[in-house]
C-alpha cells in the first residue's frame, strides 16, 4: 500500500507546536520510513514550502518526499498526486477537510494524522508473535534451592500464563452489520 501523508499537517498535530525546524522534520520522516519498511509500505511525504515556484521531489530508501515549492501548497501536490494515481492501492493521511472530501469524492480512503500516528505506530505482527507468550510455553525451575520468593515468583508467572492462554469466547452479533465501504476502509485499516 502507498501512504501518502500531508508531513506539515502530521506532524504539527502530533507534536502540537506552529513551526518544525528541519531536524526534527527530518528525525520524523526517518521513524516513519524506518516503520513503513518494517510493514511493507511506500511512503510518499509531501511538505509545504521548498527553494523553488515548483515541487521538487527527492528518494530516500525508496520513499518519495515532495516539496511543493513556495507557488503551490503540499494541499494542491496532494490533490494532483492522488488523483493522477488513484488506480494505486493508496491511503491519505492528513487532518485538513478540504484534501479529506477532495480525495474521498475520488473514492479513496483517508485517516486523520492522530489515528494514523496511533495505528502505524503500533509493533508489527512479527513483532507481536515474538513477545506473545503461548501455551507451549512453560517455566521450569533449574536450581535444587530452596527460596521462598523464586517459588512465590514462579507460581505467578504460572498463573498468568494460564489466564492468557485461555481461549476468549466471543458471541457474535448480527444487530450491526459493516457496509461494504466500512468493509474496505477496515481491510486498509488492518494493513497499516
Amino acid at each position: 500500500m502507498q501512504i501518502i501523508i500531508d508531513g506539515y499537517n502530521l506532524i504539527k498535530q502530533l507534536f502540537n507546536v506552529s513551526k518544525v525546524s528541519e531536524k526534527k522534520r527530518d528525525s520524523y520522516i526517518q521513524q516513519l520510513i524506518s516503520r513503513a519498511k518494517a510493514k511493507s509500505h511506500t511512503l510518499v511525504i509531501v511538505f509545504d514550502g521548498g527553494s523553488y515556484g515548483f515541487p521538487t521531489q527527492e528518494y530516500l530508501n525508496g520513499n518519495l518526499i515532495i516539496y511543493s515549492g513556495y507557488k503551490e501548497s503540499a494541499d494542491d501536490v496532494i490533490k494532483k498526486y492522488v488523483s493522477d494515481n488513484r488506480h494505486l492501492d493508496l491511503l491519505v493521511v492528513t487532518s485538513d477537510r478540504e484534501i479529506r472530501n477532495f480525495v474521498h469524492n475520488l473514492g479513496i480512503e483517508t485517516l486523520d494524522s492522530l489515528s494514523f500516528d496511533k495505528l502505524f505506530s503500533q509493533e508489527t505482527t512479527a513483532e507481536s508473535q515474538k513477545l506473545r507468550m503461548t501455551s507451549n510455553a512453560r517455566v521450569t525451575k533449574i536450581s535444587t534451592d530452596k527460596n521462598k520468593k523464586l517459588d512465590e515468583l514462579m507460581k505467578q508467572v504460572t498463573d498468568v500464563m494460564d489466564k492468557v492462554d485461555e481461549p476468549k469466547v466471543f458471541r457474535e452479533s448480527r444487530a450491526h452489520k459493516q457496509s461494504k465501504k466500512e468493509k474496505k476502509k477496515q481491510k486498509k485499516l488492518s494493513k497499516l
